[in-house]
């Protein structure tokens, strides 16, 4: 049967609910997880789901499999759709952070981590909850914050999970540059204690020269 787009926010809670369900128990969606490039966040079930999963109606891991498999899904127009009540979040913001952290969490319980060019969409309007005051004496803060370089099919990508911070150049050097405006716009006007970090916290950088990019 052919699949159909989802008509209202119900239809699409009710594939998020599935997706959530289906990938912690299907080997085959969680190896797919990882190429994922769209991820959207569910405030109403605290979830996260991918673009063609979310957009398609009654969708479920049987269907999502036969249809990728048939390519009878659309991923433009599945955007689309879901572009009806969701906006791409701004890759330096706080919701951004949040929402690839979400992403992260799930993926790393299969053994996955986040395609380099994913990106990340919450309901419009939509703003993270504060978060809890972070005391000294309740977690251990960071001195140095660990960040990673990896070479990219067409460019060098930098990565800073703990920061939510994912930026690319066409070198060395511009990936370092952009690494560390990143860094200093995440972190300017923040309490270093709110994003787990020592007063004079700095990057500590490892360049992974063998590794690629999925």
């Amino acid at each position: 049967m052919q699949p159909v787009i989802v008509q209202n926010y119900a239809e699409l809670l009710e594939a998020a609910k599935n997706f959530d369900r289906d990938v912690r128990i299907t080997p085959q969606l969680q190896r797919l997880a990882t190429y994922n490039r769209a991820w959207y966040y569910i405030p109403d079930l605290d979830v996260v789901a991918n673009c063609m999963f979310l957009a398609y109606a009654g969708m479920d891991a049987a269907s999502y499999l036969a249809d990728a498999n048939q390519d009878a899904l659309d991923g433009r127009e599945a955007g689309r759709a879901l572009d009806t009540w969701f906006d791409e979040l701004d890759r330096y913001s706080p919701e951004h952070a949040f929402v690839r952290s979400r992403v992260a969490d799930l993926l790393r319980g299969f053994g996955k981590s986040i395609n380099a060019a994913a990106r990340f969409y919450a309901p419009r309007g939509w703003r993270c909850p504060p978060s809890r005051p972070v005391h000294l004496g309740d977690v251990h803060l960071r001195s140095t914050i660990p960040a990673a370089i990896f070479r990219g099919s067409a460019c060098y990508i930098a990565d800073c999970p703990l920061l939510g911070i994912v930026t690319q150049g066409a070198t060395l050097d511009e990936t370092l540059a952009n690494l560390r405006e990143a860094f200093e716009l995440r972190v300017q006007g923040e309490d270093p204690e709110q994003l787990g970090m020592a007063p004079g916290a700095v990057l500590l950088v490892q360049i992974e020269a063998g590794r690629w990019a999925a």
